[in-house]
């Protein structure tokens, strides 16, 4: 009878725990920038003649990723000078919450190095000059950066209506300077994402809607 009583209190828990996650990011989700359902479109350009992307879309779902996340969709679809065109989806989340709102990129096709840079970030409230440290352990499915750790420095700087974020990252044993420059906007979120490898673009992504 005790191992019974044991067994429901186990299984009790587990789903009262589950229920708060739920409603914890559903509360979260309802007060953030993104809000399920949300469609967000982008222009992508990238140096690489040999490729062509023709879409890139963020879809909010209306379900949690992990713990604390917000599940997204990434679709990307691209065409390639050998005439092959592909249509890639990547299913992530987003953290939304009074301190910070935090994206995973599009980290799918030719946007794949995406991984080794800062995650779009910005942290609450937003200040002048204000810095922050993150850091991403690559757990696998990215090659050479599987196992590799990314230090990022960040630092806020205001543009009018907008706010800029710059960035920089350090990725243990590789030599490569990987740079980026968020701008945000606090109704609408990241406005633009641009990637520089060396100080050379790797890639320029806008939204335009």
């Amino acid at each position: 009878m005790k191992k019974n009583k044991m067994k429901y209190s186990g299984i009790s828990f587990i789903v009262i725990l589950i229920a708060t996650l739920t409603l914890y990011s559903c509360q979260e989700d309802s007060n953030g920038i993104y809000k399920k359902g949300d469609i967000h479109k982008y222009e992508v350009k990238i140096p690489d003649y040999t490729i062509n992307i023709t879409k890139l879309e963020l879809k909010i779902e209306p379900s949690a990723f992990l713990l604390f996340q917000t599940k997204i969709n990434w679709v990307l679809a691209y065409s390639s000078t050998d005439g092959s065109s592909t249509e890639a989806k990547s299913t992530t989340g987003i953290v939304q919450t009074e301190e910070k709102l935090w994206l995973h990129p599009p980290r799918i096709g030719p946007l794949k190095k995406l991984e080794g840079f800062a995650f779009p970030e910005i942290n609450f409230p937003i200040e002048e000059g204000k810095t922050w440290e993150s850091s991403i352990s690559v757990v696998s499915g990215f090659e050479e950066l599987n196992g590799k750790v990314v230090k990022s420095q960040y630092v806020d700087k205001s543009i009018g209506e907008l706010w800029e974020i710059s960035t920089e990252s350090e990725i243990e044993g590789y030599e490569n300077k990987h740079t980026a420059i968020f701008l945000f906007d606090m109704n609408s979120g990241f406005k633009s994402m641009t990637y520089f490898i060396n100080k050379e673009l790797f890639v320029e992504i806008t939204e335009i809607n």
